[in-house]
């Protein structure tokens, strides 16, 4: 069976209520061109201005008071994800991150890349990062603001030794 064949018996299966009757009236319509379908949802639940505001949101980004970083870019991430792709390059994204970060945060995020995140490569951003996340899960937020794992902490001549707890 084919990707192709495969996305069209299973998407109807993740269409709930409103989005399944769309699909039963339209599916006939796109003479089984499956990007047809894909850009005629898109635009029927994500119209021009949802999509619009969604990209300004992630865009202008901005590091809310007594939030973790990990908790940033979980909701940065969330934002992301929330809508169609946006075709927003990775370093795009980390850039504009970066930038929604308070200044305490971003001095931390830099000495999380062991250097300046804004000129690490993709993959290396996306790995710090991902880090973040899962140390978010880890960790209780610090008097920093920022939760990282105790041997961050140890290898960091910037700040004394923290323990994180669950």
């Amino acid at each position: 069976m084919t990707q192709e064949i495969l996305k069209w018996k299973l998407f109807s299966f993740s269409l709930l209520e409103r989005a399944k009757k769309w699909y039963a009236h339209s599916v006939g319509g796109v003479n089984g061109n499956w990007d047809e379908l894909r850009d005629n949802i898109c635009l029927t639940f994500f119209p021009l201005f949802r999509i619009a505001d969604l990209r300004i949101k992630i865009l202008t980004f901005k590091h809310r008071e007594k939030e973790t970083l990990g908790a940033a870019w979980a909701r940065f991430t969330s934002l992301t994800n929330s809508g169609p792709n946006l075709f927003l390059p990775d370093h795009v994204l980390h850039y504009h991150f970066y930038r929604g970060l308070n200044k305490e945060a971003a001095p931390h995020l830099d000495i999380a890349s062991g250097g300046s995140f804004t000129h690490k490569l993709i993959d290396e951003a996306g790995g710090v990062l991902g880090i973040l996340n899962a140390n978010r899960k880890i960790c209780k937020r610090t008097d920093t603001d920022v939760a990282f794992t105790r041997e961050y902490y140890r290898v960091s001549i910037f700040h004394r030794e923290r323990e994180c707890t669950n």
